[in-house]
């Protein structure tokens, strides 16, 4: 499942844009003239990085520039920009637990939860719990929901890996939490 890009039109534009070109580096047949020209992107993108960087230590050493830089980091172009060079404020784990957070009671309303076990290198670990009892959703939309929160929050993450866990529930129990 591939992240979801930002729905502003013009970025989208942009965004396929980009990719044909890449697309289009990627084809020359010159072995020289293709690493030039990823030489140079990448030079670009240094350049970009060391800037924003710079920019940010400003903004955030600056009175309320950590609370700035959040709002800045919520806005979905400016988030895409501080993910691409490694620059958002929250780590892959924060962002990961609070999106997880945000789905909770959708998961919940069908009777299944998620449990962030770990991140490492770029992997995700989650342990998916589905009750016996539950509204019957199947495990695989449940886990299609909790890759796609993952994604979003986390695009550099490469692989999600659900465990899952089936929770009986007695009747007995079901009478206690009403």
């Amino acid at each position: 499942m591939k992240p979801a890009m930002p729905e502003d039109p013009q970025f989208r534009q942009r965004a396929e844009a980009i990719e044909r070109l890449t697309q289009r580096v990627q084809a020359i047949p010159d072995p020289q003239a293709r690493t030039a020209a990823i030489e140079l992107v990448t030079a670009v993108m240094d350049l970009h990085a060391d800037c924003l960087q710079e920019m940010l230590s400003i903004v955030y050493d600056s009175p309320n520039g950590a609370a700035l830089l959040y709002r800045v980091a919520e806005q979905p172009l400016a988030r895409g920009l501080l993910l691409l060079y490694g620059l958002h404020p929250d780590s892959p784990e924060q962002r990961i637990a609070r999106s997880l957070d945000k789905i909770r009671p959708y998961l919940q309303s069908r009777g299944s939860d998620v449990e962030l076990i770990e991140v490492v290198d770029a992997k995700v670990r989650v342990r998916l719990a589905e009750s016996r009892n539950g509204c019957g959703s199947s495990m695989a939309a449940l886990q299609q929901a909790v890759e796609q929160a993952i994604y979003d929050a986390a695009p550099e993450v490469t692989q999600v890996i659900a465990e899952p866990v089936t929770v009986r529930v007695m009747a007995s129990q079901l009478v206690q939490l009403k």
